[in-house]
């Protein structure tokens, strides 16, 4: 058979026609606890980071040993409390504020959420 001379077969086109669903809606919990944002550290004139003070010596070296292996100098003291004797832990000597900032975001992020820049 020839196609010559006939009409071209008109294909039918189908509309697909899409829907709009709406997406479910993420409930959203408002706290109704009003607390301040945790104030940064002024660190200026500071010198070391004190990640703690421990009354259990095994405590203090193990965290001693945990904060060295992430690249961090490391202080300890003695002193008495109460007439028990505490070890306080420090890491650094640092050069700048700078590097006791980002020192003090280290340890915090660590887990010791308690540390402070000291002098």
């Amino acid at each position: 058979m020839s196609t010559q001379g006939q009409t071209p077969r008109r294909v039918q086109q189908r509309q697909v026609v899409r829907q709009q669903v709406a997406a479910p809606r993420k409930q959203v919990r408002v706290s109704t606890r009003t607390s301040a944002p945790r104030k940064p550290a002024a660190v200026t004139g500071k010198r070391f980071v004190q990640v703690g003070n421990f009354g259990v010596v095994s405590n203090a070296q193990n965290t001693a040993a945990r904060v060295q292996r992430m690249g961090l100098s490391v202080r300890t003291g003695k002193f008495s409390r109460g007439g028990k004797e505490m070890r306080i832990f420090l890491a650094g000597l640092f050069k700048s504020s700078v590097h006791v900032g980002g020192a003090l975001n280290a340890v915090r992020k660590a887990g010791f959420r308690d540390a402070f820049a000291r002098n």
